[in-house]
């Protein structure tokens, strides 16, 4: 909190408003600062304000305090398979631990897990899934154990492709701008295309991957007792797959 206070008064602390306007403030012997030397101070203030925020939320997610898990953000959190920052990290670790933009990210976690994972469990399966993993009582077995390794990391990826054309733009009535911080002022650049389409490609390959292999171990492992549904769902498939029926067509044998 006082690191966003100094750093929302420190624009001001150079002037002095007054019955005779706005004044700069230079005292005897006192030198002005160049520019850079204020950009470098702004710049230090919110590296420290971050670090004080990310600080403060590592603190919440250990000690985890009553207020906290008895918020309706924290039961928010405990819905979806990735609940913090720090479990973001462990799949993507590039992102490091980034409190407030895991905050941001929980609405692309849920649609990744609407998307891609519930499509390939089957809509019983899931909502099994998702009952037992919101009870933190539950005991869970070697293969669904496993079964949470493979979708973890598939959530972790597809969350982070759903929102990659999102994250660094804003909509207001102005349009859509990308902020940019350049010497210690926020400017509109365009990102290369280059770069941001390369990442975003390597996003969703890697999401794909991590739903191939999920797919592959529900297809190994699915049976009548253990993810019964999604294994009923493929014996429907099998059923319903036709075979091509050549009777009364016209045929050239080679």
């Amino acid at each position: 909190m006082s690191w966003k206070c100094y750093e929302l008064a420190f624009p001001h602390l150079k002037f002095k408003a007054g019955e005779l306007g706005l004044q700069k403030v230079n005292g005897q012997n006192a030198v002005a600062i160049s520019k850079w030397e204020y950009v470098d101070s702004k710049e230090a203030n919110l590296a420290m304000l971050d670090l004080a925020l990310e600080n403060f939320w590592s603190a919440m997610e250990s000690s985890k305090p009553a207020a906290w898990t008895g918020s309706t953000a924290y039961a928010k959190r405990q819905q979806v398979f990735i609940r913090s920052a720090g479990e973001l990290s462990e799949h993507v670790p590039t992102l490091g631990r980034k409190n407030r933009l895991f905050e941001q990210l929980l609405t692309y976690i849920r649609r990744a897990e609407q998307n891609y994972i519930r499509p390939i469990l089957t809509d019983a399966e899931y909502v099994a899934l998702k009952v037992k993993w919101r009870d933190p009582a539950a005991t869970w077995s070697v293969e669904e154990q496993m079964l949470l390794d493979f979708i973890r990391p598939a959530v972790a990826h597809m969350a982070l492709f759903e929102a990659y054309p999102y994250l660094p733009l804003t909509l207001d009535s102005t349009g859509i701008t990308e902020s940019r911080s350049k010497d210690g002022t926020l400017e509109q650049v365009a990102p290369s295309d280059n770069k941001t389409g390369t990442q975003k490609r390597q996003l969703y390959q890697d999401g794909q991957q991590f739903l191939a292999d999920l797919t592959e171990y529900l297809q190994a492992t699915a049976t009548t007792s253990l993810f019964p549904a999604y294994y009923q769902a493929q014996l429907a498939k099998v059923g319903t797959q036709q075979t091509d029926d050549f009777t009364n067509e016209s045929l050239v044998i080679l």
